[in-house]
């Protein structure tokens, strides 16, 4: 767990770098964030770059950016131990841990798109963010407060998921089977949050500016928001 990210400031380019033409059937970068659901780094690399949260260039800011080039991906397992098919202890308690399940129940429905899950995680960290703002020490989440968020967030237009079929999935043997997936999918690490770009090399603390990071990252004529330059100065959700 990452108990402050410090926010070194960070000038992010990649209009000086020679990019050849290459084609529209460039592959699509791979990004993957490991989180947990109740982390407070991890809310807050998610949503930096936002109203909310508006400093850095975090997950969600770089999704938005750049839907067409990414093949996103939010593993939700982070700090836990145990057996995800027994019993698991979470790092921020059961009330993460009915987080966790929900988000990997919701990433198995059938028929639910990439874009519904980011919704829904931007939705919860979002409301998270706004409940919370100075930080999320242990204890400040309660079960109440998750099954509100996580209802709301269900509902909201842009996931429209069925809550009540997250909850039985969630509550049942197949939460704890697609829990497993998640813990399997997890690899070795220092803290959360962390990322990995087309299958390389664990990256803890995350980039700054992930857009730019997948930007350098994709073999394929580059979309516009990747020509530019931004200046950034990290994320600062702290964790008290």
């Amino acid at each position: 767990m990452l108990k402050t990210i410090t926010a070194a400031t960070l000038v992010a380019t990649v209009s000086g770098k020679s990019y050849g033409l290459r084609g529209a059937e460039a592959p699509k970068v791979k990004v993957t964030l490991y989180e947990e659901s109740l982390c407070p780094a991890c809310v807050g690399y998610f949503d930096a770059g936002t109203d909310l949260q508006p400093v850095g260039s975090g997950f969600w800011l770089m999704y938005e950016a750049l839907k067409d080039i990414v093949d996103p991906e939010v593993v939700m397992w982070g700090n836990a131990q145990g057996d995800p098919m027994g019993e698991v202890e979470c790092q921020h308690g059961e009330v993460e841990c009915r987080g966790n399940l929900m988000f990997g129940c919701a990433k198995n429905q059938p028929g639910i798109t990439v874009d519904q899950q980011m919704n829904f995680i931007h939705c919860f960290d979002s409301a998270l963010i706004t409940g919370h703002p100075d930080g999320l020490p242990d204890g400040a989440v309660d079960m109440e407060e998750m099954n509100t968020v996580l209802k709301t967030c269900a509902v909201d237009a842009s996931v429209n998921f069925d809550y009540d079929k997250l909850d039985k999935c969630a509550t049942g043997d197949d939460g704890k089977k697609f829990l497993a997936v998640e813990a399997n999918k997890t690899p070795s690490h220092g803290g959360v949050p962390f990322t990995v770009i087309n299958d390389g090399e664990v990256t803890m603390p995350p980039p700054d500016d992930l857009t730019a990071a997948v930007c350098a990252a994709y073999t394929g004529d580059l979309p516009a928001v990747c020509t530019g330059k931004v200046e950034y100065v990290g994320y600062n959700y702290q964790l008290a």
